[in-house]
């Protein structure tokens, strides 16, 4: 006993004395290759890495309960500790099934949805009798599982990490994984790669090393930096014990103080080059602070010049590499209100969402499926994320877990302020360096959210448990006390081990998905390219996937809609199916559909927000089974996912169907917004209900889709409106061309159009003007047809000679110039 009650109230000396076990180097290794397999696995993303994350933690944190059981030894306590708890208990809280009249005292809106949208149409056991907080129980709990394995990782950091040398080695580790994540940047930015390893596609092309968004990559590169400054703060502290450092610190600077220095360099660089204004600004705030808080201690004394000697380095290295790039990137922020209109509108309507849930939240994770319902922006696609981490928190967890999150906050920042003013060790002059990077984290949660993706959430957890070995006191009340905190370590490890089958199981079905992301755009409508056999493959693995996570809204969606597509096609004998789909009805296809109708009302038990779900049912019940209420199913649809385009298109085929053509309108301009594609909508009206006159005022304004409407309608054999439709095409080609930067295509159009009209004049500089353009010889014999039919022969047989010049085949130029007599 009294061996541990020496350190009781007394920091400085037990940080300082303790000496790491085998098992303590053990266990600093299995941190570092965690969080290096969590930054190159895509940021750990993907369901392996949460597995592989869960697994790992829940391991370390059983060897430190074991230890503690077995040798008892000083623990680091701190006040902190009680908010991270209760976030994750406040968490759990939400997926706990509650009688829904104290749901309706806790969370009236919640209540009301889940009593709305499970009780038309009926369940086939009545309304429930309990329900969650969370509206998508499954997304908040993989948050949770996350979340569970990130407090085990922080009680395993402040336990391993007990002397200046484990913090010397770990923060050595963590800058290593940095450098390896910014050269791997870097090699990808020299050899222009826009895919991940040169081999990964992404929605844009990447510029962020392993990770798929360049902003997440620069917020773990930013962490990363801080750990490398804090490594040569310590090195440097310790080679100047209780005295302030300066320029002169440099000279006793080793090859590792080198390259800490060449990191940081590297690290600006590879920040500057993926384009992440985020994370430059994040960077330059976070060291601002640092710088501040550095010369206010006193702790490095005309630090001034080195800084500006490193900042000068990464901007010549950017000049050598490519700094047009990224100046044309920067010079957007001299208009922040144009180009952060779109993330104001996202965090003002996420409040909106606050305000229909302001205790408890939606459910952490479920942002997806509760803020579409508030999204009144006009905006391309469906927003999964507020690109404001506090926002977000707000909405999904409400003020209680908004204020928690706060006060983990305060915790840090009092951390933080306690290791830089006292610095009685060398050890605490590495919170200058923890602080640069969880400040920069922090600055970055504004507008991104990055501390949701699992490498950068696991490395802010290290760095806040350092912040709480460096400033928390290590106390011992007991040999039972302390064998009771490893008891309770074992306990808390074996219920991460329970939640891995889980993670398991999501990896797995993860990996049918792949298989069926891979089909679906061969067989999905409107191709239906696909064979017996590929809807066979498609279905068996999208059924394994959703076997294996039947609380996945998304896998039950896709699974019963790619059912009812296999049913059509196998009806249209795997063909391109009739230009209405109803015309191969058959009795066992609408039995099938009955099947997936009722299987698609069922999913509302996992997410009833879903909007597609509502959707589609809607419309099976409508075209297929004649069902009175459907309608109303497709509308609360749009009503649920206003910005998903094919919700969008449902909802207004059924206004047209209402008799409602002005809502109908309405919704398709919202859908063309919201990404809906010209074809899709104009078939819809055209093909599927006949209404061509809508399809022209769609239309309306844009070349484009007025071209593809005339050319629709010439292969319906047009319509009475094929005339009125040429005419607006004309006039919008004529403006068009107008202006700067028309197209060569508008000037071909235009110059047939006036062609076709016996309007040779007016076709003739259209001509000239896509020959500017495009100098294609082949275009010279239009221009000759419109020469001859204005009665300007000579130079029509003049560019008629010149096209054969170059294409002296040419049969049609050939039999034109014989016509006027060469």
């Amino acid at each position: 006993m009294s061996g541990l009650a020496q350190f009781v109230g007394s920091p400085s000396g037990a940080f300082d004395t303790s000496r790491a076990s085998r098992l303590d180097r053990v266990l600093e290794v299995i941190l570092v290759l965690l969080l290096a397999y969590q930054a190159l696995a895509f940021g750990g993303v993907l369901a392996s890495g949460h597995f592989v994350f869960v697994a790992a933690v829940s391991a370390s944190a059983a060897i430190v309960g074991a230890r503690l059981l077995i040798a008892p030894r000083t623990l680091v306590w701190s006040w902190a500790f009680v908010p991270i708890a209760a976030f994750a208990a406040l968490v759990a809280l939400q997926l706990v099934p509650i009688p829904i009249g104290l749901v309706e005292r806790l969370a009236p809106r919640t209540a009301g949805l889940w009593l709305e949208l499970l009780g038309e149409p009926p369940l086939a056991d009545g309304a429930p009798r309990r329900v969650t907080l969370s509206l998508y129980p499954h997304a908040t709990r993989e948050e949770l599982r996350l979340l569970l394995a990130g407090l085990a990782l922080v009680f395993v950091v402040v336990d391993v990490v007990r002397s200046t040398a484990a913090l010397r080695r770990v923060l050595l580790g963590i800058a290593a994984v940095g450098a390896l994540v910014v050269g791997l940047a870097l090699a990808q930015d020299v050899t222009g790669a826009t895919r991940l390893y040169w081999t990964f596609e992404t929605p844009g092309g990447t510029a962020g090393g392993p990770f798929v968004h360049y902003g997440h990559f620069s917020q773990f590169v930013n962490l990363s930096l801080g750990c490398a400054i804090a490594l040569f703060f310590v090195r440097a502290a310790e080679r100047r014990p209780g005295r302030s450092l300066g320029i002169e610190t440099w000279r006793g600077a080793t090859g590792l103080d080198h390259a800490c220095a060449v990191l940081i360099v590297l690290g600006i660089l590879a920040i500057a080059l993926s384009m992440s204004r985020g994370g430059l600004i994040s960077l330059v705030f976070a060291g601002a602070v640092t710088a501040t808080a550095l010369h206010r201690t006193r702790f490095f004394v005309g630090g001034g010049w080195p800084l500006v000697g490193l900042l000068f380095v990464a901007f010549l290295s950017l000049l050598a590499i490519g700094f047009d790039p990224v100046y044309e990137r920067f010079s957007t922020l001299t208009g922040p209100v144009e180009e952060y209109a779109g993330r104001y509108e996202l965090v003002r309507d996420t409040l909106s969402m606050t305000a229909s849930f302001p205790v408890l939240g939606t459910g952490l994770g479920t942002f997806a499926v509760a803020f579409p319902m508030f999204d009144a922006a006009t905006r391309l696609g469906t927003a999964t994320h507020a690109e404001n981490l506090y926002a977000e928190t707000l909405a999904e967890t409400g003020v209680v877990g908004f204020a928690l999150m706060l006060a983990i906050g305060g915790a840090g920042v009092l951390f933080w302020t306690r290791s830089v003013r006292t610095r009685r060790r060398p050890a605490d002059a590495a919170a200058f360096g923890i602080g640069f990077g969880l400040i920069a984290v922090a600055f970055h949660a504004v507008c991104d959210f990055g501390l949701k993706v699992p490498a950068i959430g696991a490395l802010t957890a290290v760095l806040v448990a350092l912040l709480a070995v460096l400033s928390g006191a290590r106390v011992a009340h007991g040999r039972v006390v302390v064998r009771a905190v490893g008891a309770g370590a074992i306990l808390f490890a074996a219920l991460l081990a329970a939640l891995l089958p889980g993670a398991y199981a999501a990896w797995r079905a993860q990996l049918e998905w792949n298989v069926v992301e891979g089909l679906q755009s061969k067989v999905l409508p409107p191709r239906f390219a696909g064979t017996a056999q590929d809807y066979a493959e498609l279905l068996a693995s999208a059924r394994r996937a959703f076997e294996l996570q039947p609380s996945n809204v998304e896998y039950g969606f896709w699974y019963a809609t790619h059912g009812w597509h296999a049913a059509l096609a196998a009806a249209s004998g795997y063909t391109a199916t009739a230009s209405r789909p109803t015309d191969v009805r058959t009795p066992e296809l609408v039995e099938r559909t009955a099947e997936v109708h009722a299987r698609l009302l069922e999913l509302r038990r996992v997410c009833p927000t879903y909007g597609p779900l509502w959707s589609i049912a809607g419309q099976l019940g409508v075209v297929w089974l004649d069902d009175s209420r459907a309608g109303e199913w497709i509308h609360r649809g749009r009503e649920l996912a206003p910005h998903h385009p094919t919700v969008l298109l449902a909802s207004a085929g059924q206004s047209i169907r209402e008799g409602d053509e002005v809502a109908a309108l309405a919704t398709l301009q919202s859908a063309l917004l919201a990404g809906a594609k010209t074809q899709a909508i104009v078939d819809l009206l055209i093909v599927d209900f006949d209404r061509p006159a809508l399809a022209l005022e769609i239309a309306r304004g844009d070349a484009s889709r007025l071209l593809y409407v005339r050319n629709r309608l010439s292969s319906e054999d047009g319509a009475p409106i094929l005339e009125e439709v040429g005419a607006a095409l004309q006039a919008e080609l004529a403006s068009a061309c107008a202006q700067p930067g028309a197209e060569a295509w508008m000037f071909a159009e235009l110059g047939q159009s006036y062609l076709g009209a016996g309007e040779p004049a007016r076709a003739i500089p259209a001509f000239r003007s896509l020959l500017v353009l495009e100098p294609d010889h082949r275009l010279r014999f239009e221009l000759a047809q419109a020469l001859v039919a204005n009665g300007e022969t000579d130079e029509a047989r003049r560019q008629l000679r010149d096209h054969l010049g170059i294409h002296p085949g040419h049969r049609p130029s050939l039999a034109l110039l014989e016509a006027l007599g060469r």
